[in-house]
């Protein structure tokens, strides 16, 4: 008679067990535009957008970020986000790059993350607009 720990292969272990891939949201960033009109950042501006979420940067790699979300506003809830940039640098409005390990609240409409400083670093004050907005 041998025992094993079963690490070696998948016998006798429950299918239903087995872990799901994550789910992923991407998103893309927009070019910097230098004629955009923006309006002060408020509850009113920002509760259209179709996704608002906090999350840290867990990687970000020439023009790819990838956040964890911690707390969902609006949208369907992914495990991660994947922002696309047009640039080598991974900006948000304002010359704000994704830092690994920091945490941001970002926004998006029609798969485009929202500009205007709708999105940025997380604070206390723009996330009790979120709240607001949201309804946390």
């Amino acid at each position: 008679m041998a025992l094993t720990s079963g690490d070696d292969d998948d016998r006798g272990r429950d299918p239903s067990t087995a872990a799901e891939p994550p789910t992923v949201l991407d998103l893309t960033l927009p070019a910097p535009n230098m004629m955009q009109m923006c309006v002060q950042f408020s509850a009113e501006v920002l509760e259209p957008v179709q996704v608002a979420f906090s999350g840290v940067a867990t990687e970000v790699d020439g023009t790819t970020a990838t956040l964890t979300p911690d707390h969902w506003y609006r949208g369907e809830e992914a495990d991660l986000v994947v922002l696309e940039a047009p640039s080598p640098d991974v900006l948000l409005e304002g010359g704000i790059v994704l830092e690994e390990g920091e945490r941001y609240l970002i926004s998006a409409d029609r798969g485009q993350v929202a500009t205007c400083g709708l999105s940025g670093v997380y604070t206390e004050e723009m996330a009790a607009v979120y709240d607001e907005a949201f309804g946390g």
